[in-house]
């Protein structure tokens, strides 16, 4: 089947990957962008950000013809942007599906929203923690609202890795590792990363397009605790046990990382993803093992 698809962020980390794997299906696409570009793959056709979003936006009657929004914008660093990426934007993207009857929407949320506490689930208790993570379950709320009139699918990973991401958290760790060949973590096997290779995440998004994943709420995460994480290294590393008191500030002083990015490599708590395919463990291993080979 053919798809024509609105995508929002395709320049972005996420949206790039998302946008190449689209293209390689052949499915058509309008990808909304603050930049004018211009691809000579007839497939893609680039669109203002603000003549899709203007009071003028019933003039472009190629809207007719979407099948999906998907929406990869997101504001992550700067909170005096997140109202207007986070929020505001979704109900844009509201008003635009009712306007030209566009059946699907798919919302890149955040697995940050729940309570980091034991085992979180996709019906885990909701418990924002800062702006970011309340910006996106209010997005998610806004979508939940209107659920009765669009198919929505709402997708929540945890942090995404891959080459050119943003975050730098788990590329020091990776470097850090490579380079002395230690693990510092008291408890290795309770210990878990949370982290999601981009190239997962794309995977799950497509078939969320193919109507493969039914599911009305995703949570995507590859959870591995640190014995497994281990064993994604060419080499095997050794495990030197230091208290706690003395890891923290040896993390954030010889690393660089920031005390959030710490907090979230030492976090207990376990992400079941109910996505049956990213219950293999050696498809977690594989994911996260490439990624790190990328950065070795």
């Amino acid at each position: 089947m053919h798809y024509k698809i609105l995508l929002l962020g395709s320049t972005g980390f996420i949206g790039s990957k998302l946008l190449e794997q689209l293209l390689a299906k052949n499915y058509k696409i309008l990808a909304v962008t603050r930049s004018n570009q211009v691809s000579l793959n007839p497939n893609i056709e680039y669109v203002n950000f603000d003549i899709i979003f203007s009071p003028q936006a019933d003039k472009f009657y190629f809207l007719n013809e979407v099948s999906h929004i998907i929406n990869c914008l997101g504001e992550v660093e700067n909170e005096s942007n997140m109202i207007e990426m986070n929020i505001e934007v979704v109900k844009k993207v509201v008003k635009i599906a009712n306007q030209f009857k566009i059946p699907n929407i798919i919302q890149l949320g955040s697995a940050g929203i729940y309570r980091k506490e034991g085992k979180i689930s996709v019906d885990s208790l909701i418990e924002p923690t800062n702006f970011y993570e309340w910006s996106k379950y209010t997005a998610d709320q806004i979508l939940e609202s209107v659920r009765n009139s669009f198919n929505i699918q709402i997708i929540r990973p945890t942090s995404v890795v891959g080459i050119g991401m943003k975050s730098v958290s788990f590329e020091k760790l990776i470097r850090f590792y490579s380079r002395l060949g230690v693990l510092h973590f008291k408890k290795l096997a309770a210990v878990n990363f949370h982290y999601v290779s981009v190239n997962v995440l794309v995977d799950v998004i497509c078939k969320c397009v193919e109507g493969e994943l039914k599911n009305e709420v995703l949570l995507v995460s590859t959870d591995l605790n640190q014995l497994d994480f281990s064993t994604c290294f060419n080499r095997k590393l050794k495990t030197i046990y230091i208290p706690f008191s003395l890891l923290k500030p040896f993390y954030l002083c010889n690393i660089g990382l920031k005390k959030r990015q710490f907090l979230h490599l030492i976090d207990e708590s376990l992400f079941e993803s109910n996505i049956e395919m990213l219950n293999d463990t050696d498809f977690k291993l594989a994911t996260i093992k490439k990624v790190i080979f990328d950065f070795s």
